[in-house]
Protein backbone atom coordinates (compact mmCIF):
# COMPACT_ATOMS: atom_id res chain seq x y z
CA UNK A 1 0.00 0.00 0.00
CA UNK A 2 1.21 3.50 -0.77
CA UNK A 3 2.08 5.94 1.95
CA UNK A 4 -0.62 8.59 2.26
CA UNK A 5 0.37 12.21 1.87
CA UNK A 6 -1.73 15.32 2.16
CA UNK A 7 -2.73 17.95 -0.39
CA UNK A 8 -0.67 21.04 0.22
CA UNK A 9 -3.73 23.26 -0.33
CA UNK A 10 -6.72 21.56 1.33
CA UNK A 11 -5.04 18.90 3.53
CA UNK A 12 -7.05 15.99 2.02
CA UNK A 13 -5.24 12.68 1.87
CA UNK A 14 -3.62 11.73 -1.40
CA UNK A 15 -1.28 9.02 -2.55
CA UNK A 16 2.22 9.71 -3.81
CA UNK A 17 1.80 7.78 -7.07
CA UNK A 18 -1.07 10.00 -8.20
CA UNK A 19 -0.34 13.70 -7.87
CA UNK A 20 2.24 13.98 -5.09
CA UNK A 21 1.37 17.60 -4.26
CA UNK A 22 -2.31 18.37 -4.91
CA UNK A 23 -5.49 16.36 -4.64
CA UNK A 24 -7.45 15.98 -7.85
CA UNK A 25 -10.13 18.47 -6.77
CA UNK A 26 -7.62 21.25 -6.03
CA UNK A 27 -5.63 20.56 -9.20
CA UNK A 28 -8.77 20.79 -11.38
CA UNK A 29 -10.01 23.87 -9.54
CA UNK A 30 -6.66 25.64 -10.14
CA UNK A 31 -6.52 24.45 -13.73
CA UNK A 32 -10.04 25.79 -14.35
CA UNK A 33 -8.99 29.19 -12.96
CA UNK A 34 -5.90 29.25 -15.18
CA UNK A 35 -7.82 28.08 -18.26
CA UNK A 36 -10.44 30.81 -17.83
CA UNK A 37 -7.74 33.46 -17.38
CA UNK A 38 -5.74 32.31 -20.43
CA UNK A 39 -8.85 32.30 -22.61
CA UNK A 40 -9.45 35.95 -21.67
CA UNK A 41 -5.76 36.99 -21.78
CA UNK A 42 -3.89 34.66 -24.17
CA UNK A 43 -0.88 36.94 -24.64
CA UNK A 44 0.31 37.09 -21.02
CA UNK A 45 3.55 35.64 -19.76
CA UNK A 46 3.82 32.71 -17.38
CA UNK A 47 4.68 35.11 -14.57
CA UNK A 48 1.64 37.26 -15.29
CA UNK A 49 -0.69 34.23 -15.42
CA UNK A 50 0.66 33.00 -12.08
CA UNK A 51 0.36 36.45 -10.52
CA UNK A 52 -3.16 37.10 -11.83
CA UNK A 53 -4.59 33.68 -10.92
CA UNK A 54 -2.71 33.03 -7.70
CA UNK A 55 -1.64 29.63 -9.06
CA UNK A 56 2.03 28.89 -8.52
CA UNK A 57 4.32 28.67 -11.55
CA UNK A 58 5.32 25.11 -10.68
CA UNK A 59 1.77 23.97 -11.46
CA UNK A 60 1.68 25.97 -14.69
CA UNK A 61 4.98 24.43 -15.78
CA UNK A 62 3.68 20.94 -14.95
CA UNK A 63 0.56 21.52 -17.09
CA UNK A 64 2.75 22.82 -19.93
CA UNK A 65 4.89 19.66 -19.73
CA UNK A 66 1.73 17.53 -19.74
CA UNK A 67 0.42 19.41 -22.79
CA UNK A 68 -2.64 20.79 -20.98
CA UNK A 69 -1.39 24.34 -21.56
CA UNK A 70 0.36 25.39 -24.75
CA UNK A 71 2.41 28.52 -25.18
CA UNK A 72 2.50 30.32 -28.51
CA UNK A 73 5.01 33.08 -28.93
CA UNK A 74 3.79 36.31 -30.56
CA UNK A 75 5.75 35.31 -33.67
CA UNK A 76 4.01 31.93 -33.80
CA UNK A 77 0.58 33.53 -33.36
CA UNK A 78 1.34 35.98 -36.18
CA UNK A 79 2.54 33.14 -38.42
CA UNK A 80 -0.68 31.18 -37.78
CA UNK A 81 -2.80 34.27 -38.47
CA UNK A 82 -1.00 34.87 -41.79
CA UNK A 83 -1.35 31.22 -42.77
CA UNK A 84 -5.10 31.29 -42.08
CA UNK A 85 -5.42 34.47 -44.16
CA UNK A 86 -3.53 32.84 -47.05
CA UNK A 87 -5.77 29.76 -46.89
CA UNK A 88 -8.91 31.92 -46.89
CA UNK A 89 -7.64 34.02 -49.82
CA UNK A 90 -6.64 30.92 -51.81
CA UNK A 91 -10.06 29.34 -51.31
CA UNK A 92 -11.73 32.59 -52.37
CA UNK A 93 -9.64 32.67 -55.58
CA UNK A 94 -10.50 29.06 -56.39
CA UNK A 95 -14.20 29.72 -55.81
CA UNK A 96 -14.08 32.81 -58.02
CA UNK A 97 -12.28 30.90 -60.77
CA UNK A 98 -14.78 28.07 -60.59
CA UNK A 99 -17.71 30.52 -60.76
CA UNK A 100 -16.13 32.27 -63.74
CA UNK A 101 -15.63 28.93 -65.53
CA UNK A 102 -19.28 28.00 -64.94
CA UNK A 103 -20.42 31.39 -66.22
CA UNK A 104 -18.29 31.07 -69.38
CA UNK A 105 -19.60 27.55 -69.96
CA UNK A 106 -23.17 28.74 -69.64
CA UNK A 107 -22.53 31.50 -72.18
CA UNK A 108 -20.92 29.05 -74.64
CA UNK A 109 -23.46 26.36 -74.07
CA UNK A 110 -22.64 22.72 -74.45
CA UNK A 111 -20.25 20.67 -72.38
CA UNK A 112 -16.95 21.58 -70.79
CA UNK A 113 -14.37 19.97 -68.54
CA UNK A 114 -12.99 21.11 -65.22
CA UNK A 115 -9.34 20.70 -64.29
CA UNK A 116 -9.66 19.36 -60.75
CA UNK A 117 -5.92 18.83 -60.45
CA UNK A 118 -5.67 22.58 -59.69
CA UNK A 119 -8.39 22.45 -57.05
CA UNK A 120 -8.35 21.19 -53.50
CA UNK A 121 -9.31 17.52 -53.78
CA UNK A 122 -11.07 17.53 -50.39
CA UNK A 123 -13.95 19.64 -51.73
Amino acid sequence: MLDPKFCEKCEHKLFSDANPVLCEQCAEKFFGTVKAYIEEHPDNSLNKVAEATGVEKKYLKKWIREGRIQYNSPEEAERKRKLENLKRDYKKLLDEEEAQNRHQAQQRGGYHTVDYSRHDKKR
